[in-house]
């Protein structure tokens, strides 16, 4: 299965995936944490949800072909585990 993703070490404070972007990849968070906010007219964060290790975030979108409902950044320096989604679906329906 490891041929099917791979792992990424990402600082703090990267923006991992912004509202409105292509759903194209699943993330597994191995460690750290990540904070899912929207971002209002103007500007401002709004908090959604922390989403922390040995979750995942990214797959909702995948089932409907859609867009990132909200955007992700690591609320602490992350190690993920990342599976396109296109593979990420392979693995779900086999």
């Amino acid at each position: 299965m490891t041929k099917e993703c791979t792992t990424e070490q990402i600082e703090e404070g990267t923006i991992i995936c912004s509202e409105g972007d292509k759903a194209d990849k699943v993330y597994v968070i191995l460690e750290g944490k990540v904070k899912v906010y929207k971002k209002d007219k103007e500007g401002k964060e709004t908090e959604i949800a922390t989403i922390e290790q040995g979750n995942m975030f990214g797959e909702m979108a995948l089932f409907d072909q859609g867009v990132r409902s909200a955007s992700v950044k690591t609320a602490e320096p992350c190690q993920f585990l990342i599976f396109e989604g296109n593979k990420f679906l392979e693995l779900l329906l086999t």
